[in-house]
């Protein structure tokens, strides 16, 4: 617990918090940071929860954007084997990078392979805010 950031504390004193109140849903409780898996087994958690349809599919979106190395463990994904999850990613990367109000043609259109994401990735999504990203998923839903 040392080195955790002001984030990884809240999330866990929130899970806590939900853990002991009886008032809290289990859903809140799942955003707090699984700190001893790395991102790829995260985004293969959220992967894994999605198929069996444990949990919300924007909570386990969420987990994977607020994950230090989240995104490019998605990125990974577009190389799997398991096309279903590297279409599940594709699509996931493509609505965090673009704000549907920037341009509704843009995201569907992306490329699909890892090189054009890492090069993304290498070049703007890193320097994005994960506020930024955030809101650029949520506004396919509003």
């Amino acid at each position: 617990m040392k080195n955790m950031t002001a984030t990884q504390t809240l999330y866990i004193s929130i899970a806590l918090f939900c853990t002991i109140s009886s008032g809290c849903s289990k859903q809140k409780a799942e955003l707090a940071p699984e700190t001893t898996l790395d991102p790829q087994q995260i985004v293969q958690n959220c992967f894994d929860k999605a198929r069996r349809k444990e949990g919300q599919y924007f909570a386990n979106v969420y987990k994977i954007v607020e994950t230090k190395g989240g995104i490019p463990a998605l990125i990974a994904v577009l190389d799997s084997t398991n096309q279903q999850d590297a279409v599940h990613a594709h699509g996931i990367l493509c609505r965090l990078s673009v704000s549907l109000s920037d341009s509704r043609q843009l995201a569907p259109n992306l490329p699909k392979d890892s090189a054009y994401w890492n090069t993304w990735w290498k070049q703007k999504g890193s320097k994005m805010s994960r506020q930024t990203m955030w809101s650029n998923f949520d506004s396919y839903w509003k």
